[in-house]
């Protein structure tokens, strides 16, 4: 069968109905792509390997729409060991009877000379992601269901391997056919994931919760039972999702115009995927972590998991997300709602409980946000341990099996809501999610956005992390910044991103094309050394100016800088869009300050543990390192650092100077006060006005947000800056000073 399919021209049909009937056909064959992970893996086995595709069924259509596919990836399979692509039938179907298959006998005859080069690939055709076995084949549903096949490959099978290993056995011939259907089945559930269950069978499920019978049952001493259930299966009807196979694929509709006019890419980390894919096909249960920057998270992480022909995640979204219509749909692509606060009710907490155990215990991905909410500075926020705390008590009370988290870090050229952040960081009061304001930010669907990059990071078992301490408590707030930290590491870094780093680190200068060259690879070299994750553009040296170059002219395209007129190439930022630009430096900060506070040390101290002291100073409330990070990380930056110039030391120590200088301002500012007068003092009213007020910190308005605001005031009243008398007078002893007196160096510009 040749690897394109061909639609013969009937004698009686009109030439003219043939030629639109064979153009229709060629219209929607076009459509049908494999799942972008095979592309790689089956260039890579046809190098050296006879690759075998092994069904439990497939039609000779489904067969020619596979060839047909195969032959658009430009795979080249002509070798000296295999002339064509080869296919063999379990006989296997979910109701039906296993069958001997003469061609599958032969193959793995020991007396077959290409049996050390065999190796099978189970295949996976499906018509749609709505059933696992529909009734739909032919032409028809070639028509119908053309946008929504699925063609995928499981993980390959070395044949000469398992004879091998089996061949001592009586009938190793069964033995491999079931592994091969074990496998197959296991590549469809990654596809389409475990039956679902109807809302009757949840509340059902939520009803059975013995703790939540416990609080039923207390409920109903104070008024009548049957009122109290019913407030039950209201509630679990608020929070329940209604997620369908088909659900995500409504994001294609919304999302695939978005992609074609204003994305250029999304790009997913590979090696992260494989991890993903082999924890779905090993059912382990998974709950995905992503940082939060944007609403467009939920939707291109489901999204990209339906490109990728993976089952989308369960997404615990806000309540405040729930309106009309848009809370009807986001159910249906999965998503399960909680409110902001539990503060004061006495049945919601524990109905939201026992829907979250009842999702524990299934196979389906879990994904919420641990920040709570979407940064507005670029910046990863502390963790907010409520969800993972509900998580962990089930476990650890075993209502609930164990958990592998997986920390993602999503990132983007330019963020949808750069408008809104820039306005709410200004003061203005954020617009409460409501159709009208949906309708009336539609313009922000025309912005160019540039790239999506999508990184995963290592997997992080729940229950091997809480064998590491007996005070849960101190294990959850382990957990909590453990996450923040790996998606911190996992973060990628972009050429965007690069660029923005150095024009926002100059303020109000110009800089010079040459200038900034020359930082950009300072950086990136140093980022090469520790092995940070880089996007597609920048992996190689050769291409990385055509890169900052196309990252330039994208900022430029935006609007948040322009090129300075005359004869060299110079640019600065444009008026309104400094913030902005702070948003795509701040994404990779939190993997560059150990190298900051390093430089600092380097240029301006005679003693390296001031940096490490100044390091610790920060974390967690402005950058989420753990303290192993932060030995690692900063020993290596001084390493690394010690060979660089006074030049590359004033890249890294020009980054940090708006924390550094707001340290210092703030620092002064309480040793201005100090008293043992009667009055009491609200320091962080005080830093407040001081660093609002003061002109220094007037070229950096993103110290100024009453998200850095609370995170500088907590780094001063939880790293013992000062003390207090009895009165609310502030008081510092000799030993504070000698140590926060050394910040005042450290503000290499002061």
């Amino acid at each position: 069968m040749s690897g394109k399919m061909s639609v013969s021209p009937s004698t009686s049909s009109p030439e003219k109905l043939v030629f639109l009937h064979r153009t229709l056909l060629n219209w929607k064959l076009s459509k049908i792509q494999l799942v972008p992970h095979c592309i790689d893996t089956l260039k890579e086995l046809c190098q050296n390997h006879v690759v075998v595709f092994v069904s439990d069924h497939l039609t000779g259509l489904e067969k020619a729409i596979i060839l047909n596919a195969l032959q658009k990836t430009g795979i080249n399979h002509d070798s000296s060991l295999q002339t064509e692509w080869k296919f063999i039938q379990l006989g296997r179907r979910p109701f039906g009877k296993r069958t001997d298959n003469e061609d599958f006998n032969a193959l793995v005859n020991p007396e077959n000379p290409l049996i050390k080069s065999i190796v099978l690939v189970p295949l996976i055709f499906e018509w749609h992601r709505n059933s696992p076995s529909p009734l739909i084949s032919g032409t028809w549903g070639l028509l119908r269901y053309s946008g929504q096949i699925v063609i995928s490959v499981g993980k390959p099978f070395d044949l000469s391997e398992f004879l091998k290993n089996n061949g001592h056995l009586d009938s190793p011939l069964n033995r491999l056919r079931r592994t091969l259907i074990k496998r197959i089945w296991r590549e469809r559930r990654v596809i389409l994931g475990d039956r679902h269950s109807t809302p009757e069978e949840v509340r059902r499920e939520v009803f059975s919760d013995p703790d939540l019978q416990d609080r039923i049952n207390s409920l109903a001493s104070e008024s009548s039972l049957t009122a109290v259930q019913k407030r039950v299966r209201k509630l679990t009807d608020e929070i329940a999702e209604r997620y369908t196979n088909r659900g995500p694929q409504g994001w294609k509709f919304v999302l695939a115009p978005l992609v074609k006019r204003n994305l250029r890419e999304l790009e997913f980390d590979e090696t992260g995927l494989a991890r993903l894919r082999q924890c779905l096909r090993d059912r382990q249960r998974i709950v995905l972590v992503p940082c939060h920057r944007s609403h467009l998270d939920y939707m291109t992480l489901s999204y990209g998991f339906y490109l990728q022909g993976m089952i989308a995640p369960l997404v615990a979204a806000g309540q405040n997300l729930a309106f009309f219509p848009m809370g009807w749909v986001f159910r249906r692509t999965g998503a399960f709602f909680i409110r902001r606060s539990f503060k004061g009710l006495d049945l919601y907490p524990h109905v939201f409980v026992a829907y979250l155990k009842t999702l524990l215990k299934k196979y389906h991905p879990i994904e919420f946000f641990l920040e709570g909410t979407r940064s507005r500075t670029g910046k990863l926020l502390p963790p907010r341990l409520g969800m993972l705390n509900m998580i962990i008590d089930a476990i650890h009370s075993g209502n609930a099996p164990d958990i592998a988290i997986i920390p993602i870090a999503v990132t983007y050229d330019r963020i949808m809501e750069d408008d809104s952040y820039v306005a709410e960081l200004s003061g203005e009061k954020k617009e409460k999610e409501h159709l009208t304001t949906m309708i009336r930010g539609r313009h922000v669907l025309k912005k160019k956005l540039g790239r999506i990059y999508v990184s995963i990071a290592d997997i992080l078992p729940i229950q091997e992390f809480l064998s590491t301490g007996t005070d849960l408590s101190e294990v959850k707030d382990r957990l909590g910044h453990e996450i923040m930290n790996r998606i911190r590491t996992a973060m990628p870094i972009t050429p965007v991103s690069l660029v923005a780093l150095v024009i926002a680190s100059a303020r109000s200068e110009d800089v010079s094309y040459d200038r900034l060259m020359s930082w950009t690879k300072t950086i990136y070299e140093y980022f090469k050394s520790r092995r940070s994750i880089l996007a597609r553009q920048i992996q190689d040296d050769t291409r990385f100016e055509d890169a900052i170059v196309d990252a330039l002219h994208f900022l430029t395209e935006i609007g948040y800088i322009a090129k300075v007129p005359g004869p060299s190439d110079r640019f600065q930022i444009n008026s309104g869009q400094y913030l902005k630009l702070v948003y795509s430096k701040n994404s990779i900060m939190g993997l560059l300050v150990p190298a900051c506070c390093a430089a600092l040390s380097l240029s301006r101290s005679q003693d390296s543990a001031d940096g490490r002291w100044l390091l610790d100073l920060m974390t967690p409330a402005l950058f989420p390192l753990t303290p192993e990070s932060i030995d690692h990380e900063y020993a290596q930056a001084m390493i690394y650092l010690r060979k660089a110039s006074e030049s590359d030391l004033d890249v890294f120590t020009s980054v940090i100077e708006p924390e550094i200088k707001a340290l210092r301002i703030g620092w002064e500012a309480i040793c201005r006060v100090e008293t043992d007068a009667c009055e009491s003092v609200n320091v962080r009213k005080l830093l407040e006005n001081t660093l609002r007020e003061d002109d220094q910190l007037a070229a950096f308005p993103e110290i100024l947000t009453a998200e850095s605001l609370k995170s500088l005031y907590r780094i001063f009243s939880k790293n013992g800056a000062y003390s207090k008398n009895k009165n609310g007078g502030l008081r510092i002893t000799s030993s504070q000073h000698a140590a926060w007196d050394r910040i005042q160096y450290l503000d290499h510009r002061s």
